[in-house]
């Protein structure tokens, strides 16, 4: 960038060049601008580029949106944040969250049909079951499940009491 006490038509010329390819400072744009304003030889350089590219748009504006755009876009946000909040204080609208404790207990089982206990997985567990085969679906069991234990624990303790089960790679629970 020239000095201020002296000032180069060639180079200011080359620097508009460079400002229409979008390849300048914004050092460089406001050194544009403020010669073009404050220095007639800047100001001829500036209108003879223009007279002599008719089809570019010359601008001396940066190449970020105009402050009054901005201004513009943050006050219609604020805007809006006010009408949302003047709605929930006029109609007295209250958002309240309510988070409920799962139960965790013992739940113990007599004689009930297999069905019946991969009926207590799925509902205390959140996970599906899947029988392999149906015959064993009607085998009963008696036992205890322990919500607060780990799902995989009881599969483990029904693989001891004779019923084989699997969880799939898609986390299906599978009693063979």
């Amino acid at each position: 960038m020239p000095s201020s006490t002296f000032f180069d038509e060639d180079e200011f010329i080359e620097l508009i060049v460079r400002k229409q390819a979008r390849q300048t400072t914004w050092k460089q744009n406001r050194y544009i601008r403020m010669q073009v304003m404050q220095n007639p030889k800047a100001a001829r350089a500036w209108q003879d580029a223009k007279d002599t590219s008719p089809h570019e748009h010359f601008s001396l504006s940066g190449d970020h949106p105009p402050l009054t755009k901005v201004l513009a876009v943050f006050l219609l946000a604020i805007l809006i944040a006010f009408g949302i909040y003047a709605l929930i204080r006029h109609y007295d609208i209250i958002i309240d969250i309510h988070v409920e404790q799962k139960q965790t207990y013992n739940l113990r089982f007599t004689d009930k049909r297999l069905t019946e206990v991969a009926g207590m997985i799925e509902a205390n567990y959140a996970k599906k079951v899947i029988f392999d085969r149906e015959e064993i679906q009607q085998k009963l069991l008696s036992g205890r499940m322990d919500t607060t234990r780990r799902v995989e624990d009881f599969l483990e303790d029904l693989r001891t009491n004779g019923v084989d089960n699997y969880i799939d790679d898609k986390g299906l629970i599978h009693i063979r």
